[in-house]
C-alpha cells in the first residue's frame, strides 16, 4: 500500500443525500485507520489491500452516501459511539454496502435489546438487511394473530417463501397454543 506520506484521504461525495448540492466532506486518515476499516469490512478490505488500482492510490472517493452516516459508522467501528434510533438505519446501509459483520452485529444488538421501533419496523429491517438475530427475536416476540397481522405486508409478494414459511410455523405455533389454553 503506498500512500502519499503514510496518509490516505478518503472523500465523501454525498451529493445523493443533499438534492444535488456540490458539497463534499474529506477525511484524512492514516495507514493504521486503514487496516482498521480493512478489519471491519471485507469491502475495504479488499479496496485497501487486493490487488486493484485503488490499492495504490492515495485518494479514494466513496459516492452516494451521507457524509453524517459515514462518520456515524466510523464512530462505530472506531469504538466512539453507541447506535440509536436516530442512527441505526444509516449504520446498516453502510454495513450492508461495505460488507461490516461489526456494524451489523452492533445494529442487531441495538435493535434486539434498546430499540424503541415497533415490532413491524424491526420485522422490516431484519428482512430487508438479513439479520436472522433480529428476526428470531421478532418471531418470539409475537404473542397474538393481530401481531402476525400486523408485520404481513399488504402486497404478498413483498415477501419470499421462507419467510411466509416462518410465519406459517409461527401462526401453527399460536394455533396450538391457543388449542391447548382453551382446550379447543
Amino acid at each position: 500500500m503506498t500512500k502519499r506520506g503514510g496518509w490516505l484521504i478518503i472523500r465523501v461525495d454525498f451529493r445523493y443525500c443533499l438534492g444535488g448540492g456540490v458539497f463534499g466532506f474529506a477525511g484524512v486518515f492514516t495507514g493504521d485507520d486503514v487496516y482498521l476499516f480493512a478489519f471491519h469490512s471485507l469491502y475495504f478490505k479488499t479496496l485497501f489491500l487486493g490487488k486493484f488500482e485503488e490499492s495504490e492510490k492515495s485518494e479514494i472517493e466513496l459516492k452516494d452516501i451521507g457524509s453524517w452516516d459515514f462518520q456515524n459508522f466510523l464512530d462505530l467501528i472506531y469504538g466512539e459511539a453507541f447506535v440509536d434510533d436516530d442512527t441505526v438505519m444509516g449504520i446498516l446501509k453502510l454495513a450492508d454496502m461495505y460488507d461490516s459483520k461489526t456494524a451489523r452485529f452492533r445494529c442487531q444488538d441495538f435493535l434486539i435489546e434498546h430499540s424503541s421501533r415497533s415490532l413491524n419496523e424491526k420485522f422490516q429491517l431484519s428482512l430487508q438487511f438479513k439479520l436472522d438475530g433480529l428476526k428470531k427475536k421478532f418471531l418470539s416476540e409475537v404473542k397474538t394473530y393481530n401481531d402476525l397481522r400486523y408485520v404481513i405486508p399488504s402486497n404478498h409478494s413483498d415477501l419470499d417463501t421462507s419467510v411466509w414459511e416462518e410465519l406459517f410455523l409461527k401462526s401453527m405455533d399460536l394455533l396450538l397454543e391457543k388449542e391447548r389454553k382453551f382446550g379447543v
